[in-house]
């Protein structure tokens, strides 16, 4: 494991949450179209940056948008359940519009086209302080999700060193959300596949592990 200390992280907090925890309500204003209100939780207020994962159930993509909790909402039309209200950037207002529009049953959620698979393999990982070990916990075509010591930050690009039966595989990824728990502490990874030889390997990697038999 590389021996430089932790660096200090200023990305969003990974909040998962279920798309009935989300409110339907059409914005009443123009500028409300990138507030959408959730149900209050434990530890996150007012002025927190959040990277929202919000889930439609196991055979949909969910949708992924970061946001910044700017007010609490605990009025009676709630009944008398807390919300927090989250504001996204303009370019992220059509994802907000897309979760309210499957909401409010006016489309269907988009089948999900990369299914993640649980597994459990060795993984080195590089940037530029040096190299770090983990473990891929869940894999799809296009991403990982990753438990390491050591986490690095939302947005950088990082290099996944992993073997399979055909050898040494090397893949350029990016940091899309971390998660700081303890020793469960991890990180999620976006693929930046580089030809079509790569991206087949990646599909054989994802079958072994739909079998059971991915490199531990």
């Amino acid at each position: 494991v590389g021996l430089s200390p932790p660096v200090s992280r200023t990305g969003p907090r990974l909040l998962r949450v279920r798309a009935d925890e989300l409110s339907a309500a059409a914005p009443e204003q123009p500028t409300q179209g990138r507030r959408i209100a959730m149900a209050a939780r434990p530890g996150i207020s007012v002025g927190d940056r959040l990277e929202l994962e919000v889930s439609f159930g196991p055979m949909a993509d969910e949708v992924i948008f970061p946001g910044e909790v700017v007010a609490s909402d605990d009025s009676d039309g709630n009944h008398g359940r807390s919300r927090l209200v989250v504001e996204v950037a303009a370019d992220d207002e059509p994802r907000v519009s897309y979760v309210r529009q499957v909401l409010s049953g006016e489309r269907q959620p988009i089948t999900r086209s990369h299914r993640r698979i649980p597994t459990d393999c060795e993984v080195a990982w590089y940037r530029r302080t040096g190299r770090f070990e983990g473990r891929i916990q869940d894999l799809s075509g296009r991403g990982a999700f990753i438990t390491a010591a050591i986490l690095p930050i939302v947005g950088e690009r990082i290099v996944l060193h992993l073997d399979d039966p055909e050898g040494r595989l090397v893949l350029e990824c990016s940091v899309t959300w971390l998660r700081e728990q303890g020793l469960r502490n991890g990180f999620g990874v976006c693929f930046h596949v580089q030809d079509r030889d790569e991206a087949a390997r990646i599909s054989r990697l994802v079958r072994l592990a739909t079998a059971g038999a991915a490199p531990r």
